[in-house]
């Protein structure tokens, strides 16, 4: 790597995701991270069980993925708060940055209530931060996307349309994922859809009206189809998935954030935490 390309892309998104990390690792230590914690454990303790783990509800390789942060659990908790969130946020930075956000983009990208929630949390969503960056090919994609299907599903659909012509190309990464996955753990499909299941009913659920509002997700949904839209397709899944947690609109906005004006940027910012304030999470 050159110093040109490290003060100019490299720097940028690290230097902020590390001072904004200490200020949260002694600010809140490891307050929360309770998701963090569900991964921690199914990762070193439930490892070739994954659904016997409670609170565990992703496809078995999201632990495959984690296990390289595991190390963080056997650190004080203001250590291991600072690593989940420093990964968190140099993940969102770039996201916003490589799609050519503001610095006002970034900033209430990193402040919006689903985003806020996820670093409190220590989801894995930063993982699907990751495949929306367009340096990351699409058929490497799809495994990360489809650790979050709620959140996922429609954007892979668009990449199938964009891909038509060489769909067994794409496909090819996520087959063999799936494939190495039943042969570690069985057919482990029944046991995902089992606790998905039991999801709907959570008090967690923050899933938009549904299904009141499934015909606004189909119509957003065709339209991510037909124009080949990414953040579309995001936006589609927010009303039609039955089930999605505070920090599972992270990547809508971060994928969203560079595309708007700054008062529709505000307008979004402020929906999130009206969000947040009328379900009182």
């Amino acid at each position: 790597m050159t110093k040109t390309a490290w003060a100019t892309q490299i720097r940028p998104i690290l230097t902020p995701a590390l001072a904004i990390s200490l200020v949260l690792a002694f600010w809140l230590g490891n307050f929360y991270t309770t998701d963090f914690q569900v991964f921690l454990r199914a990762a070193t303790g439930y490892f070739w069980q994954p659904y016997q783990a409670e609170g565990f509800f992703n496809p078995p390789w999201a632990l495959w993925l984690f296990l390289p942060l595991a190390w963080l659990g056997s650190l004080p908790e203001n250590l291991a708060g600072l690593g989940v969130r420093f990964v968190i946020l140099a993940a969102f930075l770039a996201l916003v940055r490589n799609r050519g956000g503001s610095p006002l983009a970034q900033a209430l990208t990193l402040t919006s209530f689903p985003v806020v929630a996820l670093l409190i949390l220590g989801n894995i969503d930063w993982m699907l931060a990751v495949a929306m960056l367009p340096q990351v090919p699409h058929r490497w994609a799809i495994p990360l996307l489809l650790l979050k299907p709620q959140t996922g599903i429609f954007v892979i659909l668009v990449w199938l349309k964009q891909h038509r012509d060489n769909i067994l190309s794409l496909l090819a990464p996520t087959l063999a994922v799936l494939a190495v996955s039943v042969l570690f753990y069985g057919w482990w499909v029944d046991d995902f859809l089992l606790k998905l299941a039991a999801l709907n009913s959570a008090s967690w659920n923050f899933a938009l009206l549904f299904p009141w509002l499934l015909p606004v997700g189909i119509g957003l949904g065709v339209y991510a189809l037909l124009r080949e839209d990414e953040t579309t397709a995001l936006a589609a899944m927010l009303f039609l998935s039955s089930y999605f947690s505070a920090n599972s609109a992270s990547v809508f906005f971060a994928v969203a954030a560079p595309r708007l004006s700054r008062r529709g940027l505000v307008l979004l910012w402020a929906a999130s935490w009206l969000w947040f304030w009328s379900r009182g999470w």
